[in-house]
Parts: structure tokens; sequence; C-alpha cells
């Protein structure tokens, strides 16, 4: 039975607790009064509803069930808010998302607002469309369309206005009341940077970390920028805005000016130093001639390199246990991120006969070691640890000393009380060698049940999850950082994902993980394979919260969408098939093989919160490459074409929108309307080889930051016969360029998989984020120990880094005053390090002669405000504890901090130091510069002998900036 009550201001969203009921005490606002309801047993129940007082059902399990029985259902027709009262039909608006003020390019650089109408109904009158309203336009949605999304999105005035939504059915008769809905105020970002009286930027984050500025680094809201004159005056305060813009517009033009940042968004550090990031913290500029004073800044949490390695399973027919060609076969390779071409720059990691066929990777970066998880694979036999073991690689040195003796078994969940499946209860007969076909018939219906399936692990490197196909479970191992060998057996742990309400319980089928920012996600299908009913085919994701055990449901969607076809000609080898468990049920031309069946086999996001969800083809390890079929005698072998698929997912302020048609909020696709995806089209339209495999994904993807490129797996790369990486832009959807990284050719003779699923999942070797050190020597003019705008930067010195008494690297003084020194030069988190200036014989009892210019040092730690730090100077003489070599010179001594923790104040002022006048050279009066030395017992300073036989009434030369000192006549 179902009951349904009507609760404000609630977004879709289903809530489940794993292991047993959930009791709650629900407090509801209804319908203009409040209410306290008692005690609510919703064991496995599902929300489902609206905002701003639409409707809320309460579902138990029997009503759920027989929900799936129908793509489109709704609770029964009642008049209030957002549902019709028309008997015939029942059109209700289950939601309006409302989503936050944009004003960027994309939105015409106009304030503006994302919103999407749901709508859901029941008995639709024959031929009708239903038309959605809101502010005066009109969009349609044809209720005879299978897998397309239930909603519209209309791009409004971002004007702080109350609208109303209505929905109706073309012909009239069926209606759905109009839901009313607030829009946010307007914004505006920073003034334009323009005129002779300005300055500006941008503060950006700084992915990889380099100082540039690339494409997909976008801007970063809420940091205080200040600005100030050489008197130390604040001439502007302000903050980036949205866009991460900042800019002062009122100040004098052709004024010379310090700009320092300060208030760092959340989470993020100041970058390294680099051509747009230029100078760190404090930044010198002239008002009206510069409006790019940007600043980078870190989120460790994201950090990539420009060019990490590309990792990938890859899989051998045959038992590579049984000491034949299959055992040495490359099992996990490692591929450069710029690679592109054939399979010319592969790098094995580990064999077959070291870790077997394995999907999931997950990557503890400050161990530099890889965890993969045993997948099973029709035709490829699993690793030493069967079907329930983790493997560790070590990527410490790559390439590796060599392609073996890197990776071995880590646990095997057996062992601690985890069910994976009883392999002793199969008998696979595979071969030792790769070029021997096999039926493998036990594993047909067990792929995708047994086993494991997807692994990572959390931001801090101190867990790893992993998805357990065959109790549908997470399983967590706490194995810390660095992670501990043996595994305790008090770190292991497994809870049971919750059936989201599949036709059939056992039709639930989770896969994919994927931890982004503090949280878990698992994603899974109900894969129909009980009813055959392409209408019971759906998608789930959750978001799982480890501390409480709570999952809640943040995405559904049906999988009936027109998909491309995986291989031309063939039947049922377009849309997506209920799950088999029948050889025979998979069409046949000739000897080519195809059915795709959906596993939901990775979860992504990219830097703008957008949810990628790949799916794999089950049928893709089903089938092999010229292998027999599932049962004996029969010695026809059979080529597998597989064909997965890849959604784009919006975030609008919490509500999650699948693509449509090839658009998902403000972005369009390049496969608008090619019939391959939701709603007529798809986002990502080059997941293809030529016209024969519109679909050719086979269910791994990776993103990386600061190219917004996305990177999958696929069939046919770049050639046929083969499977490889592909790159696209994460914007457009287009295809960038691709890498093949294995080829079987037209025959079963190499073991590879050919065009079925060759590949496991794809992860990039994102290494530790890197700490720098340095930053600037000035002339301190006026001795003030603050850096003033106006006053000069000094190239041309040297700079050591010291750890001990060792030297790890010198480097000089640029033009601007700048020097660093990074990770290539052995920076390393929370070690003690000197900086020393001077060395190479340009320093000597604290005087630095430079460009025939002798210096002395200001005075340090004084700086100016509350950064005094970022401004000031840092050195002081080295004194005795220091290597003797870098006594007498200014140095600067200290602990560096954790990765990531950049340190670009690490600054050096100084002075001219006095030169007096000397003997003139030919007995005249006369200005005479001569060069400074020291007297006995002066210690170190600049001290003057004036020798014998000065004549009177010759001068002496003072030099700029000396004060309080005057000559008097010897009678």
């Amino acid at each position: 039975m179902k009951k349904k009550i009507t609760l404000k201001s609630l977004n879709l969203v289903r809530v489940f607790l794993a292991g047993s009921a959930l009791m709650l005490l629900v407090t509801m606002a209804i319908a203009g009064g409040d209410s306290s309801y008692g005690r609510m047993l919703m064991g496995w129940l599902g929300w489902q509803g609206g905002k701003d007082g639409s409707s809320i059902a309460i579902v138990s399990d029997d009503t759920r069930n027989a929900q799936h029985a129908q793509s489109k259902t709704t609770p029964p027709p009642r008049e209030e808010e957002g549902q019709s009262a028309n008997a015939a039909c029942s059109l209700t608006i289950t939601n309006v998302s409302v989503g936050d003020c944009r004003n960027d390019a994309a939105t015409g650089n106009l304030p503006k607002v994302l919103v999407a109408v749901f709508v859901e109904w029941t008995m639709p009158p024959v031929g009708e469309n239903i038309e959605v309203t809101v502010d005066g336009v009109t969009k349609i949605i044809n209720p005879s369309i299978d897998g397309c999304e239930p909603y519209l999105q209309f791009m409004l005035d971002a004007d702080g206005s109350t609208l109303d939504a209505a929905a109706e059915f073309s012909g009239g008769g069926c209606t759905a009341p109009s839901v009313f809905f607030d829009l946010p105020a307007a914004c505006y970002g920073a003034d334009p940077c323009t005129g002779p009286n300005a300055i500006g930027g941008t503060v950006y984050s700084d992915f990889d970390s380099d100082g540039t500025k690339d494409a997909s680094e976008f801007g970063l809201e809420g940091a205080q920028i200040d600005v100030f004159d050489n008197a130390e005056n604040l001439l502007c305060t302000t903050t980036s805005d949205f866009q991460g813009r900042w800019s002062c517009t009122a100040l004098t033009g052709g004024q010379a000016v310090r700009v320092e940042i300060s208030n760092y968004p959340a989470n993020h550090t100041p970058s390294g130093v680099g051509p747009d990031n230029f100078g760190g913290v404090v930044q010198f500029a002239t008002v009206g001639s510069n409006c790019t004073i940007d600043f980078g800044m870190l989120d460790i949490s994201n950090f990539c390199e420009n060019n990490p390695y590309v990792i990938t399973p890859i899989y051998h027919r045959g038992d590579p246990l049984a000491g034949g060609t299959t055992a040495p076969t490359p099992a996990l390779v490692a591929v450069p991120y710029t690679a592109s071409g054939e399979s010319l720059l592969n790098i094995t990691l580990a064999q077959s006969s070291e870790i077997g066929s394995t999907w999931g990777i997950a990557y503890q970066k400050e161990t530099n070691t890889i965890f993969s998880s045993a997948f099973l694979k029709r035709h490829c036999g699993w690793g030493p640890g069967g079907l329930g073991a983790v493997y560790r690689t070590d990527v410490s040195t790559l390439p590796p000393p060599g392609p073996t003796g890197n990776a071995s078994l880590y646990f095997n969940l057996d062992v601690y009380g985890i069910n994976t499946g009883n392999e002793g209860s199969l008998a696979r007969a595979l071969g030792p060698n790769l070029n021997t076909p096999t039926y493998d018939g036990q594993v047909f219906d067990l792929v995708g049940k047994w086993g494991l399936g997807d692994t990572d692990i959390s931001e801090d490197g101190d867990s790893l999850f992993i998805v357990n196909l065959f109790n549908r479970s997470i399983v967590t191992v706490d194995m810390g950082n660095p992670a501990v060998f043996p595994v305790p057996v008090g770190a292991v742990s497994e809870v049971i994902i919750p059936d989201p309400g599949c036709s059939d319980a056992s039709d639930w089928r989770p896969f994919a993980l994927k931890y982004n920012n503090g949280h878990l996600y698992v994603g899974g299908v109900c894969s129909a394979q009980t009813s055959q009913n392409s209408d019971d085919l759906y998608a789930y994701i959750f978001e799982y919260n480890p501390g409480t055990g709570l999952f809640t449901e943040i995405l559904s969607f049906p999988l009936g969408y027109s998909k491309g076809i995986v291989l031309t000609g063939l039947a049922h080898c377009t849309n997506w098939n209920p799950w088999t468990n029948d050889f025979n049920d998979l069409p046949a031309g000739g000897i080519e093989l195809c059915y795709p069946q959906p596993i939901l086999s990775d979860i992504e996001f990219d830097v703008y919160g957008n949810m990628l969800v790949a799916f794999n083809d089950r049928a893709g390890h089903q089938m092999g490459w010229y292998d027999y079929g599932t049962t004996p005698p029969s010695t026809m072998t059979w080529k597998g074409n597989a064909g997965g698929d890849i959604l784009r997912v919006l975030n609008n302020n919490g509500t999650w929108l699948i693509e449509r048609n090839g658009a998902v909020g403000y972005d369009m696709g390049c496969g608008a309307g090619n019939g391959q995806g939701p709603c007529g089209g798809e986002f990502y339209c080059q997941d293809s080889y030529l016209g024969a495999h519109q679909e050719a994904v086979h269910g791994g993807i990776a993103l990386h930051p600061s190219n917004n490129e996305l990177l999958l797996n696929m069939m046919d790369a770049t050639s046929a016969f083969s499977g490889g990486l592909a790159w696209y832009n994460n914007s457009t959807g287009v295809k960038n360029r691709a890498y093949r990284v294995y080829f079987s050719d037209n025959n079963g003779n190499s073991g590879l998989a050919g065009k079925a699923s060759g590949l496991g999942d794809v992860e990039l070797l994102c290494g530790e984020a890197p700490i720098e050190l340095g930053n600037y020597v000035w002339v301190d003019s006026d001795r003030d120990g603050i850096q003033d705008p106006g006053e000069t930067p000094i190239s041309g010195v040297n700079v050591t880094l010291y750890k001990g008494n060792a030297i790890l690297a010198s480097t000089m003084t640029d033009a601007d005053g700048h020097y660093k020194f990074t990770v290539a030069n052995g920076v390393l988190p929370g070690m003690n390090y000197c900086i020393a200036f001077g060395t190479g014989g340009q320093g000597s009892n604290g005087i630095l002669t430079v460009g025939g210019n002798s210096y002395s040092i200001t005075s340090p730690n004084i700086g100016f405000g509350a950064n005094s730090d970022n401004n000031d100077s840092d050195a002081v003489l080295g004194d005795n504890s220091l290597p003797v070599a870098i006594q007498g010179l200014p140095v600067i001594c200290l602990t560096t901090g954790a990765r990531g923790d950049n340190d670009n104040t690490l600054d050096l002022g100084i002075f001219p130091v006095v030169d007096f006048g000397d003997l003139p050279d030919d007995n005249l009066a006369g200005s005479y510069p001569t060069d400074a030395t020291n007297g006995a017992g002066e210690g170190i300073g600049a001290s003057h002998q004036i020798i014998p036989n000065l004549k009177m009434g010759a001068l002496v030369d003072f030099g700029s900036g000396w004060s309080g000192c005057s000559i008097s006549r010897r009678r």
C-alpha cells in the first residue's frame, strides 16, 4: 500500500541504512501547517518528490518493484500543488531544480540561472506531448520516447523574482497545477580592468602547480587582494569574484604598487610560481599597465602533473599459473599521458603469472603503490590469490627495473571471512598457452557476479574501498599510509549495498566506485535478468557515508534509451539488453557476436563538479576473440564485439541532471541529434570506430584536471582488431587523440581480446603535490626591511640549497630577482634545509658583491601588515653552527611543511655598503671611490682603513644610502 503526504522544500532523494531498517522521527510541514508524525518504520523505503510543496511519495518495497514494470509512474491523481486532477491521466511536476547564478561567456556575460523542471505521468493521451512552460517559454517532452529523463531545462534571468512552472498535455485535457519557485539575485563580477588607473588579474586553481593558468583551471572566489604604495598606504582592498577576477580601478596611473593575496579559498595554498603566478603571494606592478596579476592556488587533493603515467590492466587468454605462454604476458601496463599512435610506449608493470585478470585500480601516491583487484573474465585466468585477491605493484621507479618482480599478493578477502565466490567449484579447463581457444562455460553467467569490481582509495591514502560482486557489498580496508602488511583482521569490514528496488532483488548488480571530496560513490544497475524486460533496466548511483552506514540515492535513470550500434547489421546490437546466462542469446552474423548488457563500471567527477558515468558491456567479458562457445564439443570459434557507453551528468545546485540529446546544463556536446544517447543524442560523440562500431567504449575512465580531458578505454582506438585509449575534450565531447595499447590481428593467435573488452579500468598516476621553495632578492633602498614597490630586484645572485653539509642544488636569481628550488632539486616534505646567498665567491664576511657592487643585508623579519612574512627579508648571517662554506653568508634555514606546502616567501633584502675615499692617485683634492676592506679587530661588517698621507681637502665618497657619519680634520 502506498501512502502519500506533502512536504515542503525537499528535492528528489532516497535514503537507505545498510543492514537494518531506519527508524526516523519525521516532522513535516504540510500544505500550510506543521504536523508531527510518530515513528515510521522505513526499511528500504524511497522518498520521491519535489521542491516547494511538490508531492512526496513514501513507497514500500512491493510498490517500488511494481513501479519498475513501467518506465514512468506517479502516485494516483490528487488535487494538490504540482499534480493533475484529471481522472484519465496523471501529470505531476515533481521537482523544480534552481541552480546558482552564473555570469560568464556561457551565459553571454549576463546573470543567468539554470532551472530544471521534472515531471511524471501515467496514462498519457495518445499522440500528445507534454508542454512545460516557464516565464513564457514552452518546451516539450515526447512521452513515447524511452530512456529519456523526464525533465526540461530553462536558462532564465537571475533577478531574484518568483516564477511558476506549468505543465500540460498538448491537448489541454490533462494538466499539472503550477509550482512556484524563487530565482537567485543577479550576480556581477569585478569591475573591468581597463584604463590608465586600473590593475587587476585572476585568482585561479592551479591543478598542476606549475604557475601557468591552463584552459580548465578556473577562477576561485573569495581571496583577498590588497594593493600598497611605496609608503605602505593601503590603496585598495578587494576580493576575487565568482570567476576569480579582481580589479582596482581608482588608482593613480603610472604609480608603482605592491599587490598581496591573503585569505586563500578553502583547502587551497599558494601554488608554484610560473609565467602566470609570477612572484607568488607578493607581486609588483605599475598602475595602468598590468591587468594580468594572477595568483595560482593549489588544492593538493586535485593535484596532477602535466604528464602522469596512465595505468590499465590488459587481458590474455589462458591460465597464467600453468607455466605456458600465457604466464609471462603483460597484465598491467603503463603508458605516458601524452602518448598517441601505435603500441610503442607500453611499459609492463606486472605479468599475468603475478596478478592474473584484474579490473579495479587504486594508487597510493605516497608509497608509489598500485592496488589492483581480481576480476572474473571468461577465457582469462585469475592470479595466484584467486577471486578475492588484491595485489600491490611497486612503481617507485618508472620504467621499473624489469617486467616482473614488481607485483605481489597484498591480501585475499577469503582470509578475512569475506566470500567473493567459490572458485574451487569451477572447472575452467583453461589451457596454459595463448593460442588455444577455450570454452570456460561456467564463467559465462558469473561475469559481473563473482569476484571483485571497482576499487578506489581515500584522499588521505589510508583506506581502500572494493566492490565485492558476490555479496553486492563494499569492503573497506583501513590499511594505513604507508599501507601495512599484513593487513590486520580488524582493519577489514564489509557493508551490503542496498537493493534500490529492482524488479527482482537478485538483479541488483553494483560495480563502480569513486571517492571524491570526502564522499564515496557507488554505482550499479538493475540487470533485468529475471524478467528479461528492458523496461526494468535501470542505473543507480548512491553516496555512501562510511561513518554512519547511510546510503543516499543521488541519481537513477532508465537504460532504455537508443544507443549507438556496437556492430552494424546485427540485431540487438543497438540498445542495452537484459543480462543473459545463455550464450545462444548472443546474435551472430557469421562468426561475429554482440549483445550489449550494461555494467555501470566507473564514476568520475570533473573539476567543475560534473559527474561522468561509464558503462562496460558485460558481453565483452563473456565473449572472447576466436574462442569457443560455452558447450563442448563444438569447435566453432567466435569473435566478440563489445560496446559500452559514457554519459555526462550536471550537478545543478544539488540536483543531478543527466544529459538530454547531447546537452547538459550550459554545455552542448558534439553528438546532439545523432540518435545514440538519451533523448536522441550524446555528449561524447566520437566514442566509435568508422561506421561499423558506433559505441566502442569499454567502461574505464579517468580525468586530467588541468587539461580538462577525459581519458577512456575503447575498442579499435586507432585501428581495427585492437584495444586502446582515447582522450576527449571534456567541454565539447570531441576526441583529441588516441593510442593503441594492443593489436590482436584478425585471428586468435595473440591470445588478446580483439574487439571484445581487452582492457580494464584506467587510472592516472598523479603523484604527490610538489614542494617549492624560493622567491625574491631586492635592493632595500630605504633599509626598512619591507619590499617596497619601485625598489630594484637583483639578478645574478648565486643561491645554494643545503641539507646539512650537502649541497642539493644551486641556481641564480633571474632578471626579476626571483629564484626557486623544486622537487627536482631534492626538496621534500618535513625536511630541514638552509638556503645560502652569495655562494661561489660572491659573499664573504657579510658582504655580497654582485655586478661589481657590494651589499650588506637588511634587518630580517620586519615586514608590514598582517602578512608581514610575505613582504619582509628573512636572511641572517650564517654562524658557526652551519657548514663552513656558508658561515658569514646570508642564509635562511627552515623546515618544509607537508606535500603541496609551497613557500615562496623566502626573501633577501640588501643595501649598498659605503665606499670611503682613499688616497688620491695624483695627490689632488676630489672624490675617489675605493674598495672597502676590514681593519684588524673590526669583526664581521664593513670597516675602512684610511691609508697614510690622505691629503687635506680630498673628499670621501660615502656612497648612496649612507647616513649618520661625520669626518673631522686631524690637527
